[in-house]
């Protein structure tokens, strides 16, 4: 990219200025002008959300990302937008676009039609939608492995439930929401074939409500553990989980401090990762349009804490789930097989 390339030959132009400093300050003594080479300008990273970063889940883990690319490296701008209708979604893609950023980054599937359409038009941008399909030249797609993360909720459901009936709720039915729940189902199941897992969508991220009625059905039918994958509506999962005494594994978010004795612990997704990972990418010219998939390896997915459970959890509970991670991570367990059976109603 053009704007790269300048940032390149800017930063090799302060370093022979800095090579040929004591020349440099001869020639001002002598009268001569003092050479003076511009600051390169920033690197523009752009960052487009479908809900607020403030829903303790899917979105605010995106945000953190941004933050961490701008903690982590110099001379880089973020911005972002959240809340996007689908309506705006074109519009704000291209607004940044318009804007000259050089790497805009969208979070959810949600985002590949409007992702797709926009990057034809800027072929000399950088863009990146999460969960997304990659178009082989500017449009690349970054994933967790959802699977693997809801596998390793599943587990400890599996290992912790005293009726074998286990609840997965998730929101949107979209790819990354349904791997997170089918995931689920699969760790339960192989702790114990026998286990039932009840697993729906609600259909929305928004409705806590809907999801504490549901966490209440759950129950109703048996359920003892329930896990929730809905952005700010897990809220209500947590919520139901607390009132009727029964224990919440959580995704993504450690929510331990909402419900101390409710969250046993939280298969959790560091966003910070992907999109560092993203940016190391774009900084070494390799973000041509690919598809990147990263989990346990790369230290994107991995256990919470027990918090307060640590003394209430058996130790070898705690052990077999330790062996079932390092299985996860050398591929031992053929956990997308297995979550391929499990059925979302």
């Amino acid at each position: 990219m053009l704007k790269r390339l300048m940032v390149v030959l800017l930063l090799a132009a302060m370093l022979i200025s800095v090579v040929g400093c004591s020349s440099n300050e001869s020639a001002t003594a002598n009268g001569e002008d003092e050479i003076v080479v511009p600051a390169a300008e920033p690197i523009k990273v752009a960052l487009l959300l479908a809900g607020p970063i403030s829903d303790m889940g899917w979105n605010a883990l995106a945000y953190e990302g941004l933050m961490r690319i701008e903690e982590q490296y110099v001379n880089v701008e973020t911005s972002f937008v959240e809340s996007i209708s689908n309506s705006d979604k074109e519009e704000v893609f291209r607004g940044f676009a318009e804007q000259e950023f050089d790497l805009i980054i969208a979070h959810g599937f949600e985002f590949a039609d409007a992702g797709t359409k926009v990057a034809k038009e800027y072929p000399d941008i950088s863009f990146a939608v999460v969960s997304g399909i990659p178009n082989g030249s500017n449009l690349s797609t970054i994933g967790l492995d959802y699977v693997q993360q809801g596998f390793i909720a599943g587990a400890i459901a599996g290992l912790i439930t005293e009726t074998k009936v286990v609840g997965g709720i998730g929101g949107m039915d979209i790819p990354p929401i349904a791997d997170m729940v089918k995931g689920y189902g699969a760790g339960a199941k192989y702790i114990d074939s026998d286990i039932e897992v009840i697993a729906t969508m609600t259909g929305n991220f928004e409705d806590a409500n809907q999801c504490k009625e549901i966490t209440f059905a759950m129950i109703e039918a048996g359920a003892d553990t329930i896990m929730a994958c809905a952005d700010q509506a897990n809220l209500g999962a947590v919520e139901g989980a607390k009132e009727r005494d029964i224990y919440y594994v959580g995704v993504n978010t450690d929510m331990n401090d909402i419900a101390p004795d409710t969250v046993v612990n939280t298969a959790i997704n560091d966003g910070g990762v992907m999109f560092t990972y993203l940016y190391d990418l774009y900084l070494a010219g390799e973000l041509t349009g690919d598809a990147y998939l990263i989990g346990l390896d790369e230290g994107a997915v991995y256990l919470g804490e027990w918090h307060g459970f640590e003394d209430q959890i058996p130790e070898e509970y705690k052990e077999k789930l330790q062996d079932i991670i390092e299985d996860l991570a050398s591929g031992a367990i053929d956990y997308k097989m297995l979550a391929q059976e499990i059925e979302i109603n």
